[in-house]
């Protein structure tokens, strides 16, 4: 019992509003079906979460972190057929309290415990400045279509963006390099590592949360 409540009171919420029923949607590695009358996930652990769904002929997504009891307010645009973030203030606030009210309670789907063993060990590496690096902060959304990054000066706001990863050392050779030099650096790919972190001003975490 104890635990359920700290569940409930540490939980966030992620609203979603109008989603048409028989969408496929997607939060860590649980997948689920809409209904009628879903509204969104509630018992969000705090952290990092990853939510996926159908947007007409595309799949789109977005990381999301959650600190204790943060609520997200997102609604279903027909016309793009696309989840979009509630950008009006005012809209905002009376649903983050409609939430805090309970109004939506048996609306909101529970987060599957079983996602919150896994999704962790996948995902602990990622931190906010990985999302700010890779272009995934704030809520934008990514698509495996998706061409624009969002550092791109004439992307279209609110679409999908691709993330921009670091770029790997593809060289194969360095000018004064010796033949055992080019065979060991080859062979053994630390060097090729240590220069790609360098690079990118990263450390391993960092490459590896990417």
């Amino acid at each position: 019992a104890d635990e359920a409540r700290r569940r409930v009171y540490e939980g966030g919420v992620m609203l979603c509003m109008d989603v048409p029923q028989g969408t496929e949607m997607h939060c860590d590695l649980a997948g689920l079906v809409v209904g009628p009358k879903f509204r969104g996930i509630k018992m969000l652990p705090p952290g990092l979460h990853l939510f996926c769904w159908d947007a007409g002929q595309d799949k789109h997504a977005t990381l999301l972190l959650f600190p204790p009891g943060h609520v997200e307010t997102w609604i279903w645009d027909p016309k793009q057929e696309d989840l979009q973030t509630v950008s009006n203030a005012e809209e905002r606030e009376r649903l983050v309290y409609a939430v805090r009210n309970n109004s939506f309670d048996k609306e909101l789907g529970q987060y599957p415990e079983e996602a919150n063993f896994g999704w962790p060990r996948l995902s602990y590496l990622i931190t906010p400045a990985t999302l700010d690096r890779i272009g995934l902060s704030g809520g934008v959304k990514t698509s495996s279509s998706a061409t624009q990054t969002v550092f791109d000066s004439q992307r279209i706001e609110d679409a999908p963006v691709a993330p921009r990863f670091s770029k790997l050392c593809s060289e194969r050779r360095f000018e004064g390099m010796t033949p055992e030099q080019v065979s060991r650096y080859n062979m053994e790919g630390t060097q090729r590592l240590t220069h790609t972190l360098t690079a990118a001003s990263l450390e391993w975490r960092g490459l590896l949360a990417e």
